[in-house]
């Protein structure tokens, strides 16, 4: 699994039942998650300031357009948090 950002903002993602944090001091732009087996992740997007989130995508295909989303991982996929700038 790859997540990766659009626009300035940040993710924070954690196996289904951990808690996921957003780091100020090193914000996320991107990962890789190498899975041996299928398994549940939940993926947040926040914004920086004078950004706003718009939408997930998955493979570059819409996805979702909540910030936080529950998704099952059992392939390689990427995921892209979208940010626009605020008008």
């Amino acid at each position: 699994m790859k997540i990766n950002t659009e626009g300035l903002g940040q993710f924070a993602y954690a196996p289904e039942g951990e808690n996921g944090e957003f780091d100020e001091e090193f914000p996320t732009q991107s990962a890789i998650e190498n899975l041996p087996e299928p398994k549940t992740f939940v993926i947040k997007a926040k914004p920086d300031e004078g950004w706003k989130f718009v939408k997930w995508t998955k493979d570059g295909e819409d996805f979702s357009t909540d910030a936080e989303i529950t998704v099952d991982v059992a392939e390689d996929v990427e995921y892209i948090a979208v940010f626009d700038i605020e008008e």
